[in-house]
């Protein structure tokens, strides 16, 4: 043989426990001015929209979630060691918890709010992007905020597979519908603290009323997920 393909990329999951286990944060886009654009954004939504649950898949190491003023709120990842890393920095917070979470598994809710940032363009598996999807709008019964880049274009990054993500809710999610598009206010440059992700703020219609909403099966809150 004259050559080899490249290794195939490694599964999202394993990429990004490993990244948190050699000491790796959430990236730069949950430090610095874009942290600080998504907050700002996201407590104005809060204020517009009052909620009393949140439910966050994809929490990260926890950076970000420090500077949202989320009423109670359960945060979600893959990653075993960011999950332990978050329950250390919150562990002097009540209405902070969180579960390592695998797509597909049962999610406690739905709460009124479920959150996803700088996540969806990470999902290189299409079974994953699928799952992921599901599972982020059955956690929710008024209301999903996505924060994340909206295209099929290439990525130099490995690590990284754009995606339409609007048209994919629009086919498979026609309850949903798209309230608001907020532009980056640091749109992409090549730079580190510039991003192509936007935010996008979606309403269940009608809401899921008390009564309908559906019992999830699994732990609880304060079983696995504490």
């Amino acid at each position: 043989m004259t050559g080899s393909s490249p290794p195939p990329p490694p599964h999202s999951t394993e990429f990004w426990d490993a990244h948190y286990a050699a000491g790796g944060n959430s990236g730069t886009g949950s430090y610095g001015r874009l942290a600080e654009f998504k907050a700002e954004i996201l407590n104005r939504l809060l204020d517009e929209h009052p909620v009393e649950s949140v439910i966050e898949l994809g929490c990260g190491d926890g950076h970000q979630l420090s500077l949202i003023q989320y009423p109670s709120y359960l945060g979600l990842d893959t990653s075993p060691t960011a999950i332990e890393q978050c329950r250390r920095d919150f562990a002097d917070d009540p209405t902070r918890q969180f579960a390592a979470y695998r797509t597909g598994d049962p999610i406690p809710g739905p709460a009124d709010l479920a959150v996803s940032l700088d996540v969806i363009y990470h999902l290189l598996e299409d079974e994953t992007f699928e799952q992921y999807m599901r599972d982020l709008f059955g956690a929710a019964s008024r209301l999903v905020v996505v924060y994340s880049s909206d295209s099929d274009q290439p990525s130099d990054w490995p690590e990284v597979r754009h995606r339409r993500f609007t048209a994919w809710v629009e086919h498979n999610l026609p309850q949903w519908t798209l309230l608001q598009r907020i532009p980056n206010r640091y749109p992409f440059d090549g730079g580190t603290e510039s991003s192509w992700a936007d935010f996008y703020v979606y309403e269940r219609t009608p809401p899921l009323s008390p009564s309908r909403r559906p019992r999830q099966r699994g732990t609880t809150a304060r079983g696995r997920y504490a």
